[in-house]
Parts: structure tokens; C-alpha cells; sequence
């Protein structure tokens, strides 16, 4: 058999928490174990779950984060929030109606159905009458996608950061036209651009050779200019745009 997989693992976990249910004010094992006891603990369950897996380091890089609000904040810094597309493993942040908050709650992905998610959350409600951001226990839930707020996308089995396209230092698109044997910063520019846009790997090293040349070609094919491989003011406005 197959050893398991990280997310696989912290569905695991989570799963087996589901029907336990917190004690008065708010009291459970998972606020206990995290140093902060009798208060919301939706973020508090998520924590206990990678903790318990053996998996901290995954979730806000092994800190401390007890509100919905500051793991959103982390997940931005770091590239890792995400808005549509969700999958098993994220931990999505709920938006419910007339609260007037837009990080009331936190859920574990544990399916993807089209529009609905299949969730494990702590500190909800089994019926849909209790409180949804507090209720007294651990369930799986049915959440419509229209709720979510968005997702950490922890970095699960090795999985990379997406490629942040490097910044480019903006050219005026007046700037004098470049071509095959062209040299200089504007044929940094241009390769860089390319690369960001094309990820077509070329160096960016200022010469204007062929490679550059045939990227060019296809970028003004693909943008409806006549591909002539030189850079001029219509493909400059392309790039840039």
C-alpha cells in the first residue's frame, strides 16, 4: 500500500476530532495544547490537526496564528492565498451573511463537488440553526463556494510556490526601436518581459540575437502585429500593456 500522502494525512486527523465537542466557556484539548484555552478555536482545531499529523512547519511555517483573519494575512504575504480553484487540503475562510466580517470561520477542504465544499471545521454547529463561526463542536460540513472568502493553500509534499514574474523596469513606449543586433538596457527590458510573459527562458543579457528575435515573432503573432521581429512602438505597447 501506498504511504500517505500530507494531505491525506491531515484529513485523516481531522476526521477522527469530528463529533467532539468543546466544554463550558469555550474550553477544549485543542486551546489547552496551544496555550490559549476558553475562546473561539476554529484556527485553534485547524492548528491541533497539523500539529497532531506531525505537519506544523506546513501551517504558517510552524507559528502561532489563532485568528482567521492574521492566517489570511500570513497566506498573502506568502503567496499562498488563493480565490478560486479549491482542492483537499485548503483551508478556506468563510464569509457568512450579515456578519459584517469577511473572515468569520475556517474549514478544512475535505472534497470538492462542483459548487458545494465538503469541510471538517472546529468551533461550528451540526444544524445550520446554531452559530456557524462558534458553535460547541467538531463536524463535517456542506459549504457553498459562494461563502468562501478565499484559501491558504498550505505547501503540501514538496509542492512549489507559483513563479512570481519578475518586476520590469517600466520603458516608455516612445523609446527607440530595437531589433536583430540591437544591444542595451532596452533589450533587457524586452527579454525580461518576454520571459514574464512567455517564460520563454531567454537571457536576459541586452544582445538582441535570434533567440530574442523569434520570441518577438511569436509575441506579435499572438497580438495580431505583423511579425517582423523588430520592436517597435505598436509592439512596445503590447509588451507594456
Amino acid at each position: 500500500m501506498s504511504p500517505m500522502t500530507q494531505i491525506e494525512k491531515i484529513l485523516s486527523v481531522a476526521a477522527k476530532e469530528i463529533g467532539y465537542k468543546e466544554g463550558r466557556g469555550n474550553k477544549t484539548k485543542y486551546g489547552k495544547a496551544y496555550g490559549l484555552d476558553g475562546v473561539p478555536w476554529c484556527v485553534l482545531f485547524q492548528w491541533w490537526v497539523f500539529k497532531t499529523a506531525g505537519l506544523s512547519s506546513l501551517l504558517c511555517g510552524g507559528k502561532k496564528i489563532a485568528s482567521c483573519s492574521a492566517l489570511k494575512t500570513y497566506a498573502q504575504s506568502k503567496k499562498q492565498w488563493v480565490t478560486s480553484g479549491y482542492k483537499p487540503g485548503d483551508l478556506v475562510i468563510l464569509n457568512f451573511p450579515k456578519t459584517g466580517c469577511e473572515t468569520d470561520h475556517i474549514a478544512l477542504v475535505e472534497s470538492v463537488n462542483g459548487s458545494v465544499l465538503t469541510t471538517i471545521e472546529g468551533n461550528t454547529s451540526a444544524a445550520g440553526s446554531g452559530s456557524q463561526s462558534n458553535g460547541d463542536g467538531v463536524y463535517r460540513k456542506q459549504r457553498d463556494i459562494t461563502l468562501v472568502n478565499g484559501a491558504y493553500r498550505p505547501l503540501y509534499d514538496g509542492a512549489v510556490k507559483p513563479v512570481q514574474k519578475p518586476a520590469v523596469k517600466k520603458v516608455s513606449v516612445s523609446c527607440v526601436q530595437v531589433g536583430p543586433g540591437s544591444t542595451g538596457n532596452a533589450v533587457k527590458a524586452v527579454q525580461a518581459i518576454l520571459n514574464a510573459n512567455l517564460n520563454v527562458g531567454i537571457s536576459t543579457d541586452g544582445i538582441y540575437g535570434p533567440k530574442t528575435a523569434t520570441a518577438i515573432e511569436q509575441f506579435q503573432s499572438a497580438h495580431h502585429l505583423s511579425p517582423d521581429g523588430i520592436v517597435g512602438r505598436d509592439t512596445w505597447a503590447a509588451l507594456l500593456n
